[in-house]
């Protein structure tokens, strides 16, 4: 999708004029950083909806697919990773955990109750205590190096792309952080939502920091109009171990040592709390599909699906229409399938350059104006 943001970046530089843009009116207050999108799944047998909030999510939206209207507001409001250091102790991030003393971790498929037993947030690290002991745990690497290469893991978009942990790699790009702090470390390797407090790991399965935020895409393209390119931060393992070196009673075998083990050691953190969703947008997704029976027969060609058209409905809390977008979608033969996904893909990216092109300040040439 990447390869797409050159091309619409200048018809929506160059032609803010006059760029043909659907039906939508977001109101004044609509934040991207602090309001959610919930797109409603409730009548989508076809999962269309769980494409969407990915790909809203891609372009820089909370944005979150609901199989029922009464989870609107009570999914939760973090969820991220957490690795063992020690038999009972894991490591995450403070924004995961939040306020709560208590959050959920998922351990061998099942909701166990961890207690918060530190949470530092000016570092963004957070020590979680289970009352269960763990398989595996990390051991922290002496130092970190430049050009070293990294693995990460974690649970990124759980509630989309499965609840499977997931392995990127990458290089150390930086040994320091945004506005060169000394507390992080800039790499490569891709992260998502999710990831956050996975921990980064060298080729020896030894921790040498915890995935923590990434640059955000909106607030490049705000501010100089430029998509970042897998621009990511950790936490250094220095300041992991300073802050829970007192909480460690490591066994060395107990060491991860394998890929196998090193997955074993991290897990899935949810906290779970009522969400202020006021603010917040819904999408209504609606559709018909069926068969397409015209020139078909048993000897030559399956029966064709289509889903023709999608009809996008976006409201606000209180019901208020934000707008309406129609698109048709013909999906071929054997499946409902790629055009379908593809369409709604679509429509997705151009709900985020509406929103662009009417909440990020341009003067009526195009261009950025002072904020």
């Amino acid at each position: 999708m990447r390869k797409l943001f050159p091309l619409l970046l200048i018809l929506l530089t160059s032609c803010a004029t006059s760029l043909q843009l659907y039906d939508i009116d977001f109101p004044e207050y609509t934040d991207i950083e602090n309001s959610t999108i919930w797109v409603d799944a409730s009548e989508d047998p076809l999962g269309l909806s769980a494409i969407v909030a990915e790909d809203l999510g891609y372009y820089g939206f909370n944005a979150y697919s609901v199989a029922d209207k009464e989870d609107i507001g009570l999914i939760s409001s973090s969820t991220g990773t957490a690795f063992a250091i020690s038999s009972d102790i894991l490591i995450t991030n403070s924004h995961v955990v939040g306020d709560a003393d208590s959050v959920t971790v998922v351990i061998d498929g099942k909701d166990v109750e961890a207690e918060v037993i530190c949470n530092e947030r000016a570092a963004d690290v957070a020590v979680l205590r289970v009352p269960v002991s763990l398989p595996y745990s990390f051991i922290f690497a002496d130092s970190i190096d430049k050009g070293a290469h990294v693995n990460v893991l974690g649970y990124p978009y759980s509630d989309i792309m499965g609840k499977e942990v997931k392995l990127t790699e990458g290089i150390i790009n930086s040994l320091s952080g945004i506005d060169g702090t000394k507390l992080r470390f800039q790499f490569s390797a891709e992260i998502q939502p999710g990831n956050s407090g996975g921990p980064v790991f060298n080729d020896d399965f030894m921790v040498v920091g915890m995935a923590t935020t990434t640059l955000s895409d909106t607030y490049t393209f705000e501010n100089d109009e430029f998509i970042s390119q897998d621009v990511n931060y950790a936490v250094k393992g220095d300041i992991i171990r300073y802050i829970a070196e007192s909480l460690i009673t490591h066994d060395s075998s107990y060491s991860v040592d394998t890929p196998e083990e090193a997955a074993n050691a991290v897990f899935m953190v949810k906290t779970d709390e009522k969400m202020d969703i006021s603010d917040d947008i819904f999408i209504k997704l609606s559709y018909e599909y069926g068969f397409n029976l015209k020139g078909w027969n048993s000897s030559s060609s399956p029966m064709a699906y289509f889903v023709d058209p999608i009809i996008f409905t976006l409201y606000t809390a209180d019901g208020s229409r934000i707008g309406e977008i129609e698109e048709s979608s013909y999906a071929g033969y054997g499946s409902v399938s790629e055009t379908a996904r593809d369409t709604v893909s679509y429509v997705a990216r151009h709900i985020f350059y509406t929103f662009a092109d009417q909440c990020l300040p341009r003067s009526n040439t195009g261009e950025r104006t002072e904020q």
